[in-house]
Formats: structure tokens, C-alpha cells, sequence
């Protein structure tokens, strides 16, 4: 909001609010999306949901490899030969067809 405040015809009331140089980061927070609607427009306020949105699924994600790593290493088929490769040791394909650790995967899914 810095530019906002250089600006008069920019300025709004969320702009005049100082918080010093790091404590913004938690008034950020507490900015509801009515509030960013109306002073920024519906455009930032939708912007900011498909973010926000973004990070939920990515967590998500991270969260399910957290537990399918350890599930596809241990209970994967593990190849010793010449092109092993340790990356295939934590993903479904180190897995044959049949295997009950592919469960695993389907509870995931859910």
C-alpha cells in the first residue's frame, strides 16, 4: 500500500495504516476478503482465493506424500539390478499389479 499512500487519488484507509517494516505481515491476515473487494476491487479479492486455494492443494499434496513414500518403499517389489534408480523406489510404479500397498494409493485418493 505504499504506492497507494504516494499517491493521493490512490490513497484509501488501509493505506494510512503503518505497522512497521515486518509487522505488516500479521495485519495481512486479519484483512478480510470484503475488505480487499472493496478497496482493491473483486479482481484481487478472486486472485487471492484461487491463491489461497493453491496453497491448500499443495498441502494437501505434500501431506499425502508424506505417507505414500514410506508405503511405496517398503512395501514396493525393490529391484536390485543396474538401473536402479531411487526415485522409482518411492512412486506407485515400484509396485506390481496385484500389490496391497496400491490400497494405500486408493485411501490417498479420498
Amino acid at each position: 500500500f505504499n504506492l497507494k499512500k504516494t499517491y493521493p487519488e490512490l490513497a484509501t484507509p488501509l493505506a494510512e495504516e503503518f505497522h512497521g517494516p515486518i509487522s505488516w505481515i500479521w495485519k495481512v491476515f486479519g484483512v478480510s476478503y470484503h475488505t480487499i473487494a472493496e478497496e482493491c476491487g473483486m479482481d484481487a479479492a478472486t486472485t487471492l482465493r484461487l491463491f489461497e486455494f493453491g496453497v491448500k492443494m499443495s498441502l494437501v499434496g505434500v501431506f499425502v506424500s508424506i505417507f505414500l513414500f514410506p508405503v511405496y518403499k517398503f512395501a514396493g517389489d525393490q529391484v536390485t539390478t543396474a538401473d536402479y534408480d531411487p526415485v522409482k523406489e518411492l512412486s506407485l510404479s515400484n509396485m506390481k499389479q496385484g500389490n496391497l500397498g496400491t490400497i494405500a494409493t486408493t485411501v490417498a485418493a479420498y
